[in-house]
């Protein structure tokens, strides 16, 4: 199983959460991977806020780390995913912001 999302600008290992080495489905889809390269190639600014709804396991969040993203999502179990693919790729956890859909959304 191929656990490894390459994006426009790096390549991540991403594993769905919890963790099951059975399982052979990958932590992203071809959304993702389209709207990274969508970013990378539009020359899009990630200089504002950048916000990632409905990121189920965290691959967004993660490839876009180096932005500060912030991410919103009402599930637990993609919130602990996030957490571990980011640790997974050696990036900090403060890196993403976490908030749950009844918190207060960023400012723009």
């Amino acid at each position: 199983m191929n656990d490894r999302m390459t994006a426009p600008w790096a390549e991540y290992a991403l594993a769905r959460f919890p963790e099951d080495p059975r399982d052979q489905l990958r932590a992203w889809d071809a959304a993702d991977t389209y709207l990274l390269r969508h970013l990378a190639e539009s020359g899009t600014p990630l200089s504002g806020s950048v916000v990632v709804v409905g990121d189920r396991w965290g691959a967004l969040a993660t490839a876009l780390s180096a932005h500060r993203p912030t991410q919103i999502t009402d599930s637990f179990l993609a919130q602990e995913a996030t957490r571990a693919n980011l640790a997974r790729n050696g990036v900090e956890a403060t890196a993403v912001r976490l908030l749950t859909t009844q918190d207060t959304p960023p400012d723009r």
